[in-house]
């Protein structure tokens, strides 16, 4: 007797691309980049199909089996007494062939006599009384002696048998246009489907007491170890396959790889093909055709590989002379397109495959402008990568090891991408289309009765998604071992804690992008072409001017926009929504330990402590140091040398001060050790979170422990010092406070809390500030004008100082134009970008409803530079801020509200005492223009090669939303790329002198007994 139950599993809507060849496996792997090409200008589109969900028991062979009432298993209840008492059943409807991949599952619970069970795919005119793969147009795997049947009356050795307690599966690929089979989670094979649909979901018994039935969540995959180092290996195949020799051996080497190239699947019991092959050949025709070189990229595949080139009507062919074309027209060059196009392109016409194509390249002589016309994708650098890529996978498919051509056209990294786009596509829907279920348990499990099997989301790993930096290194959350293939075997059963009430639910408009990676490019090239306010302005013209929905960071997000939305959450902080920090940089910035606790909780401590120590009166003792070493830092780091870097001397002063204040750290090699540690850091909170060696990301987690074990040694030493020292010191660092404080119950702070605190500060008051310091230096540069009234306001103050005297607080106060200005140039260049929350609970704003659940970013650019608040907003004028009249919650460079940062006052005076010396500084007075004598030094600002105004590089908040004041929460958020204040451009200070300045005026630092000439013709006497 046997039984069977079918897991029919469909997947997501998404559409496949299909090859037009019908030569098997051996088709030309070019004219799936012909199909590829063509999807730029006739997407197909997508209709809805129905799902086999149960056995067909009116189609079935009769007598010789039982269904159970379920309609999801059969038993064989008789005895087979010869080869046509098949018991076979069909699924009710047949596989959905819009579907990427269509995937289900057997479980044999007894195997009977013979063991005579099969499983596989037939047309709904199969002969009930045959075996799956006997008849044409049909194909079967069978347990009893494990071969593949395909039609042809004969069965190929294939794979191993199958008995009880074995799961057995069967999937097509539409994808590959291959069959797939798999057995207790291992894959089994591949083999080219080569039959006309529709095709139903087969299962057949053929022996006594042969029994088979629903499997329940059975997980054989969990069992199955991954190999060593798989996700090195997996990288490393992507730039193998598309000929990135350079960048393979630089990641060779930053991953200090010590395991030798070795395959990294096997199909079919055969080891992959040599994906080195001819590497130095397809590295070189990449870049020609990159380089619109196609002439010479013909001449070179003619020589080193003529066989691809011998059919003058093949795709390669056809993709390479549709390029010569597209060149000619790119560079103006009409006639000569229409004389090439007349000799190359003709032969192509009213070919099935080619013809959409030459039609589209035609098209664009009948243009002025052509890269605005319909089919102006032609002209775009994709359509480049697509030849690119053709001719790649034509020159792997010539290797002698290569069985399969259709192997060479992806890497095994972009079908992992495949996957994950099948899965989020597939969770998308089982949600309503709505956006992603608020949580989603992923399981390697078989559900027969109609669970939905979707993609492997080990592709999480290559492509850093949020949760994957958590768990790092080869750890892939179970991840299917099955990664070679184009296949689905993961079943994604929402758990959602928030159910939506009701699918009518007004969401904001908007759209999300591509899955996991959203909109998040977007946003990051915005902001390296010096634009990030675009990316706000785009969406607010086309959605919603108060908040619209996107994508960042693996998350669905409500951006509110304007002085109203940012009034909203400010005012909404624990009503509404909440702080929210993404997993991977929580794993960078806190010590491993406490990387459990919430974010909230944590951010919530500090709120609480922070105040009492950056208020304005304890920072009142601050000021003589930040103007000692503000003063020291100048003599040490500008005067002697003859060219210095702005930007990253002013970090070494940011840094060295917060040090000095913070932690009471002086010396010199100590604070140089912990700013390599914090340059590690910053450098890989920008990266991709792939926690394996060599990455940035891997550097950045490596510097936090480092930089957390260097302070647990000073708190160490402090801790003595506080014992040993009879009185209370008149300047007490911020960390010594931490050691003395004591909460409600008597008990001191943990020392990792403190830690944890600590790292929080340098951090937040690390690159922000010398990026602030960095552009009120540009801008006084591009303004002498404004220049002029800072210095006249910094020396009226001066002359009110006895010599050697430091600055007060009194001082700062009256520093209120220079105040302007800084105002100014963190309006206009931020050094930060937004701030994140979290919705915890729905709630509703500007008609729209935002789930629980949901990620909230709010931006300084959807106000800073609009003309609703701003006249004239691209316009530098500091007189703005002189007129109080900016309108509330549209001026936000430290957020708002319970979460405005809490070093704003910190920051203030770090960048008026740096700028009281610089703005006094002698060498400066040439830079700006503003003196006609004192020749000694000179600041020049470098622009960039355009001549374009350097724009702050918001990179920073590009992946990952890095938190300023990370430990707690401030609301700056985009710490400023290393190269913020110039793009890519530094300051440069030239000495052309050797006076000291030890003989310099204390008002203005010029040499004394000199007069400074002003710009405006008047005379100031030293």
């Amino acid at each position: 007797m046997s039984s069977i139950t079918t897991n029919k599993s469909p997947t997501t809507n998404s559409t496949a691309i299909n090859s037009n060849s019908k030569n098997g496996s051996n088709q030309d792997p070019g004219s799936y980049f012909v199909d590829v090409a063509r999807q730029y200008s006739s997407p197909i589109g997508e209709e809805t199909e129905l799902e086999p969900k149960e056995l067909n028991t009116v189609n079935s062979s009769g007598g010789f089996i039982v269904v159970s009432t379920d309609k999801l298993s059969i038993k064989y209840p008789g005895v087979s007494l010869h080869g046509h008492d098949v018991g076979v059943i069909q699924a009710d409807k047949p596989v959905p062939e819009k579907r990427l991949v269509y995937y289900f599952e057997i479980f044999v619970k007894n195997a009977g006599a013979k063991g005579q069970i099969a499983i596989g795919f037939t047309p709904q005119s199969f002969k009930m009384r045959r075996q799956p793969g006997w008849e044409t147009n049909s194909c079967g795997y069978h347990g009893d002696d494990g071969n593949l049947y395909t039609g042809n009356g004969k069965g190929d050795a294939f794979g191993p048998t199958f008995t009880t307690n074995d799961t057995v599966g069967a999937g097509i690929n539409y994808a590959s246009q291959e069959f797939f089979f798999t057995k207790n989670g291992d894959i089994v094979g591949a083999v080219y489907k080569n039959m006309k649909g529709p095709l139903f979901p087969t299962v057949a018994v053929h022996s006594q007491n042969e029994e088979q039935e629903a499997m329940k969540q059975i997980s054989a995959v969990d069992k199955i170890s991954l190999p060593p180092n798989i996700s090195y290996k997996l990288v490393r195949s992507y730039l193998l396959h598309y000929g990135y020799e350079a960048t393979l051996n630089a990641f060779d080497v930053a991953s200090n790889n010590t395991i030798p190239p070795i395959y990294i699947a096997q199909e079919n019991g055969s080891g992959e093909q040599d994906i080195a092959y001819a590497l130095t050949h397809r590295k070189t025709l990449r870049q020609l055709i990159r380089n619109g070189e196609i002439d010479a990229a013909l001449s070179n595949l003619r020589d080193w590989y003529p066989q691809i080139m011998q059919d003058e009507k093949s795709a390669a062919c056809f993709l390479l002379h549709c390029q010569k074309f597209i060149e000619l027209v790119r560079v103006g060059a009409l006639g000569d397109a229409v004389t090439y196009g007349k000799i190359e392109l003709a032969k192509f016409f009213k070919l099935p495959p080619f013809d959409d194509l030459v039609r589209d390249c035609v098209a664009l002589l009948a243009y002025e402008q052509p890269e605005k016309c319909s089919a102006g994708y032609l002209l775009e650098d994709s359509q480049r990568e697509i030849v690119a890529d053709a001719v790649n996978a034509l020159i792997l498919s010539t290797d002698p090891n290569v069985k399969d051509s259709q192997s060479c056209l992806r890497s095994h990294l972009e079908r992992l991408l495949r996957q994950l786009t099948v899965c989020c596509l597939e969770r998308r829907s089982l949600n309503g289309d709505q956006g992603e279920a608020n949580t989603s348990q992923f399981r390697f499990c078989r559900n027969m009765t109609g669970a939905r099997l979707t993609a492997n989301v080990m592709v999480l790993l290559v492509l850093g998604a949020v949760f994957l930096g958590a768990i790092g290194g080869d750890s892939i959350a179970k991840a299917c071992p099955l990664y070679c293939l184009d296949v689905d075997y993961m079943t994604c059963k929402s758990s959602a804690v928030h159910k939506r009430k009701s699918r009518n639910t007004k969401l904001p408009q908007g759209k999300t992008g591509w899955p996991i990676i959203g909109e998040t490019w977007d946003f990051m090239m915005a902001a390296r072409c010096g634009t990030p306010e675009k990316f706000i302005n785009d969406r607010v013209s086309k959605y919603s001017p108060e908040v619209f929905q996107t994508s960042l960071l693996g998350h669905n997000m409500a951006v509110f926009c304007g002085s109203g939305g940012n009034k909203f959450l400010y005012s909404s902080e624990n009503k509404c929504v909440t702080g929210w920090l993404p997993q991977p940089l929580v794993k960078i910035l806190f010590s491993p330990e406490r990387v459990v606790n919430s974010y909230k909780e944590e951010s919530a401590k500090l709120r609480k402590f922070l105040p009492e120590l950056l208020k304005p009166e304890p920072l009142q003792h601050f000021i003589p140091v930040m103007d000692s070493m503000a003063k020291d830092h100048l003599k040490a780091d500008w005067f002697k040398y003859k060219q210095v870097k702005v930007f990253p001397l002013s970090k070494t002063y940011t840094f060295a001060l917060a040090c000095r204040l913070f932690m009471k750290t002086m010396d010199p090699e100590h604070v140089s050790r912990l700013q390599n540690h914090f340059n590690l850091v910053t450098k890989g909170i920008l990266s991709i979170p792939l926690n394996f060696p060599g990455t940035a990301y891997n550097r950045a987690i490596k510097g936090g422990n480092m930089i957390r074990a260097e302070i647990l040694a000073i708190m160490e030493d402090r801790r003595r010092e506080l014992v040993s020292e009879s009185k209370e010191p008149e300047f007490i660092d911020i960390l010594s406070r931490m050691l003395l404080v004591k909460d409600e119950n008597g008990n001191p702070m943990d020392d990792m809390e403190i830690v944890d605190r600590v790292v929080g500060l340098l951090f937040g008051s690390h690159d922000t500030t010398s990026a602030s310091i960095s552009m009120v230096m540009y801008y006084l540069a591009d303004n002498p004008h404004v220049y002029m009234k800072v210095l006249r306001e910094h020396m009226e103050i001066q002359k009110l100082k006895a010599p050697g005297e430091f600055l007060t607080w009194n001082d700062t106060q009256k520093m209120k134009y220079t105040w302007c200005v800084v105002c100014e140039v963190m309006r206009l260049s931020p050094p930060g970008h937004g701030g994140f929350r979290e919705a915890i609970s729905d709630f509703s704003y500007a008609d729209f409803t935002i789930p629980k659940g949901w990620k909230v970013f709010w931006s300084v650019h959807s106000t800073h530079k609009n003309p609703k608040y701003f006249r004239d907003p691209e316009k530098f004028d500091p007189s703005r801020f002189e007129r109080n009249d900016i309108e509330p919650y549209s001026f936000v460079p430290f957020g708002g509200g319970p979460r405005m940062c809490p070093g704003k006052e910190y920051a203030r005076l770090a960048i008026l005492t740096k700028r009281s010396y610089t703005c006094r500084f002698r060498c400066l007075h040439v830079a700006f223009r503003l003196l006609s004598i004192l020749t000694r030094t000179e600041l020049i600002f470098s622009r960039n090669m355009t001549g374009a105004r350097p724009a702050a590089n918001a990179m920073v908040l590009l992946l990952l939303g890095v938190v300023l004041l990370g430990a707690f929460g401030g609301d700056l958020i985009a710490k400023a790329c290393p190269q913020y204040c110039l793009d890519v451009d530094y300051m440069t200070c030239k000495s052309s002198g050797d006076k000291k300045l030890d003989s310099a005026c204390n008002c203005c630092l010029a040499p004394k007994n000199c007069t400074l000439h002003l710009a405006d013709g008047s005379l100031v006497q030293c």
